[in-house]
């Protein structure tokens, strides 16, 4: 059996040390990441791996960076050996520099992660010892669910607290479900509310922009926007309304109707269970307004996203080095973590956000700025890491399947639209891989019939030039490396050919592949509980189904994506996120739904906190 009666309630033997108040949050996330993890063999494995593989990368990248002569193998013609002109037997300055910044780096990074490994193994004992408490097997931990391993926590009152009564008595707090899953979601909750609200700035940088500013323009010049306010809808989209709804987070409304319709799990599972909180005041103090009549914001399209979800330019941007970066700077640090030396209470936003907010907006601004200037001389091998991560990542999948770069994945921005507030990360991932199929259908019902059979034509040229080729191998194999055209031989072609025909057979719609598009698109909404009511009824036009690209792109778009996004990540931190500060203060220290709830501590507590009744953990 692979769970049995926690030995606290049988009276065996229990941990004696309870965790202290301050700890809580990361004693219950090491909890949390050793049960997603699998266990402290399969944590403990990704960690060794992960220091391999990085050692692995850094030696590519430093093979074919400072040895291999790249030049000489460009100049290489076909009827020209190539040997003893690979490697490199001098070293320009240029490579010396770049060794300079280089080797620290690397060295850098393998220390932290050497670092995070030793961290990993100390907490993992921690968390196997507990389990082993628990009477938890860690062989069954895949197949455990986690509201038992929660129920566990709670039943064997080793995480409870004690506190202070006002007599100066000491009392036992015990932990509840919803503490617990309001304490693994609290920053998540808090990235969600940023994003949809529309409080953290999402526009593509300045220069990119611009270029698709101008190329919209010379598409349509007569649409172009006055300054401050939404661009028109090209032809063809009726976006009426769409954009107002965005910036009210209408958009985020789950699929039940009625959410006082649903009863039962909210109570016991969202933070509204917790002592009463009265609201915070919405009203702007003077002192802020004060602080936001400098000339630091930019125009509500250009930087707040209002209507970058459906406006005709792609100026959403959100990637997830850019959402690291956002953490990193800003939600890691944004609560008091320790009381100790400030005399608060652990896990509260810090009084300033609300007393003195200027002092909170320079000190906000400086932790942006701060993390820009670090990012600035790292974005380069950043960026070289990434680029040779992803390649040899998604090379293996290209090689078996071409057809794998083009197939659909949801955008950053789209994961944060689609997760609930108060929903663990195992399972809103589970609800993202079920959503994959459906969109896949819904996308593959709009199909060009000119398209397609040009594509059917080309195969069928290409196909026709492979069967040749491979044809004169099977006659005479040699010739397959002796006749060149182009200087390139025979088997050069045959190569590029079949990468070629596999990957337009993926772009021919499949047999019965054109269904209702109303259900395909329904399936997605009942996955990811997005469903703007503008699309209702709207489902099978080409303006839905543009909105929808823009949120499920290829896999190869995100990638690009994601490089584009390290390589603007200073400019963001240093010239974009600083412009926000002041509506980012003002929503965290004002807003109404971002509460004090002792004895959690500040959490953001929208009002359909449990979506409608159904259970998050």
């Amino acid at each position: 059996m692979a769970i049995s009666e926690p030995a606290s309630l049988r009276g065996g033997p229990q941990i004696s040390n309870r965790v202290n108040s301050t700890t809580l949050d990361k004693r219950l996330t090491n909890i949390y990441d050793y049960y997603s993890g699998g266990g402290f063999s399969s944590i403990m494995l990704k960690q060794c791996l992960d220091i391999i593989s990085f050692i692995f990368t850094l030696t590519l990248i430093s093979f074919g960076i400072f040895r291999v002569d790249w030049l000489s193998i460009i100049r290489c013609t076909i009827s020209d050996s190539c040997t003893g002109k690979l490697l490199r037997h001098d070293f320009p300055l240029i490579l010396i520099i770049l060794a300079v910044p280089f080797v620290p780096i690397c060295l850098g990074y393998l220390g932290f992660l050497l670092v995070r490994a030793a961290r990993t193994y100390k907490w993992g004992r921690w968390v196997r010892a507990l389990f082993v408490q628990l009477c938890i097997d860690e062989d069954y931990l895949a197949n455990t669910p986690w509201p038992v391993i929660a129920d566990r926590l709670i039943h064997s009152s080793f995480l409870d607290r004690t506190s202070m009564t006002r007599g100066g008595e000491e009392r036992v707090v015990p932990l509840t479900m919803a503490e617990i899953t309001a304490r693994l979601c609290r920053t998540d909750n808090f990235l969600i509310g940023l994003v949809n609200n529309n409080v953290v700035p999402l526009p593509r940088p300045s220069f990119i922009a611009l270029f698709h500013k101008v190329t919209r323009h010379r598409k349509n010049p007569r649409h172009r926007a006055p300054a401050g306010y939404a661009a028109a809808p090209a032809d063809g989209d009726d976006l009426t309304g769409v954009d107002g709804m965005l910036d009210s987070g209408s958009l985020d409304q789950p699929l039940t109707p009625d959410d006082s319709a649903a009863p039962g799990v909210a109570e016991d599972l969202s933070v509204g269970s917790l002592p009463p909180i009265e609201p915070l005041p919405i009203a702007l103090p003077s002192i802020l307004a004060s602080s936001m009549s400098e000339p630091t914001q930019l125009p509500v399209d250009s930087v707040y996203g209002v209507t970058s979800l459906f406006s005709t330019r792609p100026n959403v941007y959100f990637t997830q080095v850019g959402e690291t970066a956002l953490r990193l700077a800003f939600l890691n640090k944004m609560m008091i973590t320790r009381n100790i030396g400030t005399g608060y209470p652990a896990n509260i936003i810090p009084p300033s956000f609300r007393n003195d907010p200027v002092s909170a907006r320079r000190i906000v601004v400086t932790r942006f700025r701060l993390y820009g200037l670090i990012a600035l001389p790292l974005t380069p091998f950043i960026f070289v890491y990434a680029l040779i991560f992803s390649v040899l990542g998604h090379g293996s999948e290209f090689y078996a399947n071409p057809a794998t770069l083009g197939t659909g994945r949801w955008s950053r921005y789209a994961l944060l639209r689609f997760r609930r507030y108060n929903e663990l990360p195992h399972n809103f991932a589970r609800r993202v891989r079920e959503s994959y199929q459906h969109a896949d259908d819904y996308v593959n019902q709009f199909r060009n019939p000119v398209a397609d059979q040009l594509v059917h034509f080309v195969i069928y040229v290409l196909s026709g030039a492979l069967v040749f080729l491979l044809f004169v191998t099977l006659v005479d194999d040699s010739l397959a490396t002796s006749v060149t055209v182009l200087n390139r031989n025979l088997l050069w072609y045959t190569g590029v050919l079949s990468v070629a025909v596999i990957g337009l057979r993926s772009l021919v719609a499949t047999t019965g592949s054109t269904t209702d598009p109303v259900t395909a698109l329904n399936k997605v909404a009942e996955c990811t509980g997005f469903m703007p009511p503008q699309w209702v009824g709207e489902e099978h036009t080409k303006h839905v189904l543009k909105q929808f690209r823009r949120l499920y792109s290829t896999q190869i778009q995100v990638l690009l994506d994601e490089l584009q996004g390290i390589i603007v990540l200073p400019y963001t931190l240093l010239v974009v996120m600083p412009r926000a500060a002041d509506s980012i203060v003002e929503w965290v220290a004002y807003h109404e739904e971002v509460i004090e709830a002792p004895p959690i501590g500040g959490v953001y507590q929208p009002r359909n906190y449990d979506q409608g009744g159904k259970s998050m953990i």
